[in-house]
């Protein structure tokens, strides 16, 4: 009794695997994608997005060396040093070029910054750092407009800090 039942379960599982199979296969077979008009509608906005896609720009970089600030805390005369390191992008390669040749006046400018805000990044505030970054991109554009007009004071498009350590 037992085997007999045992081979009416497996039968009506292999039963109802077939047709749900034998469904899938006709509801398959029944669709004809290319012939929807949603899909044509989709492959072809697709198809013009490709065609206005124009390829990427080369993203050009310029690192600043590392240096070591001295930031000042608010607290007993203590000051706390700063080893940081900081990279620019720029989709034009004058601007590096630009950026190479006046690198100790950006190096002077940049050291400003961060000795400004000395107090807040001796903490390790995130934002200290993104505001520190942010002022930093904002005195290169300004240093190269006004070192090569041509260039503009939008030549580098990004600052990455790309080594901050506080000892």
């Amino acid at each position: 009794m037992k085997k007999w039942l045992l081979g009416i379960g497996i039968g009506v599982i292999v039963l109802a695997m077939l047709t749900g199979d034998g469904l899938a296969l006709l509801e398959w077979m029944g669709r004809n994608p290319e012939a929807t008009p949603t899909h044509a509608a989709a492959s072809a906005h697709e198809a013009a997005q490709h065609e206005n896609l124009s390829p990427p720009k080369p993203l050009y970089l310029a690192a600043l060396p590392k240096f070591v600030a001295v930031l000042t805390t608010d607290g007993g005369g203590d000051s706390t040093y700063a080893e940081i390191a900081i990279t620019f992008s720029s989709y034009d390669h004058r601007a590096v070029d630009k950026f190479e040749s006046v690198l100790p006046i950006i190096q002077a400018a940049i050291v400003a910054e961060v000795m400004q805000d000395g107090s807040a990044l001796a903490t390790g505030d995130e934002t200290a750092r993104t505001t520190m970054t942010h002022q930093a991109l904002l005195a290169v554009n300004r240093i190269i407009g006004k070192t090569d007009p041509p260039l503009g004071t939008s030549a580098f498009v990004d600052a990455y800090l790309t080594d901050f350590l506080i000892q």
